[in-house]
C-alpha cells in the first residue's frame, strides 16, 4: 500500500451538518498525512504510519484503530463509525469514512 486518499466522509445518521463534515474532513486528512512525532510542540498529532508497508486489509484495520484514537483527542464531538477502502490500479488506498455524533 503506497498512498492514501479520502474518497468520501459521510455522517452515518445525517445528524452532522455540512460545515462539521468539512471540518472533520480537514482534520482527518491532516491526521492521515502527518506522521506522529514529526510536529514540534504537537508530537502526538498524526498516525504512526506503520500501515504503509502492510497489505491493504491489514492497513485498513490499523488505520481504523489509530484514526479512532486520534479522533477521540482531536474531534471529541464526533466518533469514527466505519472505515472501508478500495485499492486503485496505482496502489492508492481510497478510504470511505463514516462518522457519527457521540
Amino acid at each position: 500500500m503506497a498512498y492514501l486518499r479520502i474518497n468520501e466522509i459521510k455522517s452515518t445518521d445525517d445528524s452532522i451538518d455540512t460545515d462539521e463534515i468539512e471540518m472533520a474532513n480537514d482534520i482527518i486528512e491532516a491526521l492521515l498525512i502527518t506522521r506522529k512525532v514529526t510536529i514540534p510542540g504537537s508530537r502526538a498529532f498524526g498516525l504512526s504510519h506503520v500501515f504503509v508497508d502492510m497489505p491493504a486489509p491489514d492497513a485498513v484495520n490499523m488505520i481504523t484503530v489509530e484514526l479512532a484514537e486520534a479522533m477521540d483527542e482531536y474531534i471529541p464531538t464526533l466518533e469514527l463509525q466505519d472505515v472501508s477502502a478500495t485499492t486503485d490500479t496505482d496502489g492508492t488506498l481510497a478510504l470511505d469514512i463514516r462518522i457519527g455524533r457521540r
